[in-house]
């Protein structure tokens, strides 16, 4: 391993740690009452570092939500190359990330959806800070065009950007409604199964509405 790349993990790493340790001490004691200087203490980090990384705590935030909601890359790889429909692949990754969120304190979920609304454009500059759901979503839907499953009349970033902030909207609601896990299951897959039935071919949206009379009947 050259020096580069050994100072660039290290790197990941030292700001991997600062992630960690905000969530650890905001999910026991809530966003406001932890300073940036205790979670310095808790990551054993120079409040310079801190800084570095992120240029206020509320980015910190907003980082943190992006790093535990957003997909796995190698896990999304595998499904854009696996033969699930458009609507399969937009189901397994929100169900994915529903299990995630469902993981999280849920006062820390809704204040850090509620910065992201605020600064995703300040945060949008920092590294790590790019990754928004509908740049996941995007490529599937482009996915879907080309396999005809997707009307190509749609613009496949506006059908990953509505699909991005529906999700992100459910999780919110959830997290404030105090419900269940499986709650926030069942508000994720609505939101999929209306968009993506939405943004179907016509021949496909008919294969769909058969398939799902046929199992009514049945």
């Amino acid at each position: 391993m050259g020096r580069a790349t050994l100072q660039q993990e290290r790197s990941r790493a030292t700001r991997q740690a600062i992630i960690d340790a905000a969530e650890k001490l905001w999910s026991a004691r809530g966003f406001d009452a932890v300073s940036v200087d205790e979670i310095c203490q808790e990551a054993r980090v120079a409040k310079g570092t801190f800084y570095f990384y992120f240029p206020r705590k509320e980015h910190l935030l907003v980082i943190l939500r992006y790093d535990r909601l957003t997909p796995r890359e190698g896990e999304f790889e595998t499904l854009l190359a696996s033969a699930l429909s458009t609507a399969e692949i937009c189901s397994a990754l929100v169900i994915d990330i529903g299990k995630r969120a469902s993981a999280m304190d849920k006062a820390l979920v809704t204040r850090a959806v509620e910065e992201s609304l605020r600064r995703h454009r300040e945060v949008g500059k920092l590294e790590g800070g790019d990754r928004y759901l509908r740049t996941f979503f995007r490529p599937i839907f482009e996915r879907g065009q080309m396999r005809g499953e997707v009307d190509p009349s749609w613009d496949a970033n506006v059908l990953a950007g509505t699909l991005g902030w529906a999700v992100l909207q459910a999780i919110f609601g959830w997290a404030q409604d105090h419900k269940p896990a499986r709650d926030l299951s069942r508000r994720l897959q609505e939101r999929v199964q209306l968009i993506t039935a939405g943004a179907a071919t016509p021949r496909r949206l008919d294969l769909v509405v058969k398939s799902r009379g046929r199992r009514s009947a049945a």
